[in-house]
Formats: structure tokens, C-alpha cells, sequence
């Protein structure tokens, strides 16, 4: 008979004679394999989805910016085209990392 905490195996503890129940504790933990799995894909899809909606939304903020800067730089010149363009990448920068440095 083995010390209690020290019965590692799925053994009998006769001070109280319970038994365990071998084919309950294997179902549970093919049960649990598949969840487990079942959320490892769930996630995975919804991160590719996010991902996807991220990259879409990056593409055109990117390209309205440009866009903005070259209709500046039609108008204003090469240096004020520039500071617009440098200006609205810093915003947006700054805008992007105030929720995470707030709220990490």
C-alpha cells in the first residue's frame, strides 16, 4: 500500500476503497484530445480571418494615404507631399500604439 500523494498510478486508495474507473478517465481524455484540437482550429481560422481583414485594411489606409500625398505634392510641391506623407504615417502610428501602451 502507498503513501497518499505519492501513488502516482491509477491505483486503489483503500483507506476510502474507491476504484478507479479506467474506461471513464480514458473517454475523458479522448474527449478532451478533441476539444482540444477542435479549439486549435477554431482559433487558427479566426486568426486567419482577422489577419486577412488586417491586411485588406492596412492596404487601403496605405493606399488613401499615398493617394493624398501625391494629390499634395501636385499641388504644394515635393517637400509639402512629403511632410504629409511622414505626418500621416506617424499619426497612424501613434494611433496604433496608444490603445496597446494604455491597455497592454
Amino acid at each position: 500500500r502507498s503513501e497518499i500523494g505519492h501513488d502516482h498510478g491509477f491505483k486503489s486508495d483503500n483507506r476510502y476503497d474507491y476504484h478507479y474507473d479506467h474506461t471513464a478517465v480514458i473517454r475523458l481524455e479522448t474527449d478532451r484530445w478533441r476539444l482540444e484540437r477542435a479549439l486549435i482550429l477554431g482559433i487558427g481560422f479566426v486568426m486567419a480571418l482577422t489577419g486577412i481583414a488586417v491586411s485588406r485594411s492596412a492596404d487601403i489606409i496605405l493606399d488613401r494615404k499615398i493617394e493624398a500625398s501625391l494629390d499634395r505634392f501636385e499641388s504644394y510641391g515635393f517637400v509639402s507631399g512629403l511632410i504629409f506623407f511622414v505626418s500621416m504615417s506617424s499619426l497612424l502610428a501613434l494611433g496604433a500604439f496608444f490603445p496597446v501602451a494604455i491597455r497592454p
